[in-house]
């Protein structure tokens, strides 16, 4: 479930240091070219007045995303919206179940740290010096409860990182097979399998983003990264969005766990 946050007078964030990335560690890499520049982001980043808040929530010990439970049955992902061109970014994580319909966002398990309102108190605080007030212990209490659920149902990290996927080319990601299809409408396939048995088949429309002026705001979604595991023999797909013109908006980044059938 969503938490919101309470915004209250609290002094706001403190200071910044490096910022661990979900590709990094001992994970392999898979190469290829998926355009990533015009990507959306998966982690807040240093300049991003969100990043601050989320380390400080953290102690400076934010999890390396994405994670599976030790039984493969959960994921947990992060969840980044960028807040159009502003350099800001709203932060959640996200559990996503094994199987379920996470594109569709109607299955994934959210909790939000930085949401849109707070998003925009924080970017407004850099435009007039002013200190941006919030409930900053609300906001570490959910990171601690995520930190303890992630500790407690014995979460680490996948196998195998691939964050270079080209359209067209069959990946083999442990135990899995999978291909990335697009048509002329920006809509793409994905073709999972294991040996000779198909695993999923999933489909990815672009989506209408209002206007910009006097362009239309077209999102169309990309494959972003893959992770697998061969040890719980789970595939994790990334999928982000290609945003189009400058300003316009993106929905959030969607995941799916696939296990063998």
């Amino acid at each position: 479930m969503t938490h919101a946050l309470l915004l209250v007078l609290v002094a706001a964030c403190g200071s910044k240091g490096e910022n661990p990335t979900s590709a990094s560690g001992s994970m392999g890499s898979a190469n290829g070219s998926s355009g990533s520049d015009a990507i959306t982001k998966s982690s807040p980043i240093d300049g991003d007045p969100a990043y601050a808040v989320i380390e400080r929530a953290f102690h400076n010990k934010r999890p390396a995303f994405p994670l599976l439970s030790s039984d493969g049955g959960v994921a947990a992902v992060e969840i980044v919206t960028p807040i159009g061109q502003s350099g800001g970014s709203t932060y959640s994580v996200g559990f996503v179940r094994v199987g379920a319909d996470a594109w569709s966002g109607a299955e994934i398990e959210l909790t939000t740290l930085v949401d849109a309102k707070l998003a925009h108190l924080l970017l407004d605080s850099m435009d007039t010096s002013a200190v941006a007030k919030f409930d900053v212990d609300a906001i570490t209490k959910l990171a601690a409860e995520l930190t303890y659920r992630i500790r407690e149902e014995g979460f680490r990290r996948f196998d195998t990182l691939f964050d270079a996927i080209t359209v067209g080319e069959l990946v083999s990601a442990g135990p899995f097979r999978f291909k990335v299809t697009n048509d002329a409408t920006g809509a793409i396939s994905i073709a999972v399998s294991e040996g000779s048995t198909q695993v999923a088949t999933e489909q990815l429309q672009p989506v209408p983003m209002g206007r910009v002026g006097d362009t239309d705001c077209i999102a169309r979604p990309v494959v972003k990264r893959a992770f697998s595991d061969v040890g719980r023999r789970r595939l994790l797909l990334h999928v982000g969005w290609n945003a189009g013109p400058d300003r316009c908006q993106v929905p959030d980044d969607k995941y799916r766990l696939v296990a063998p059938r």
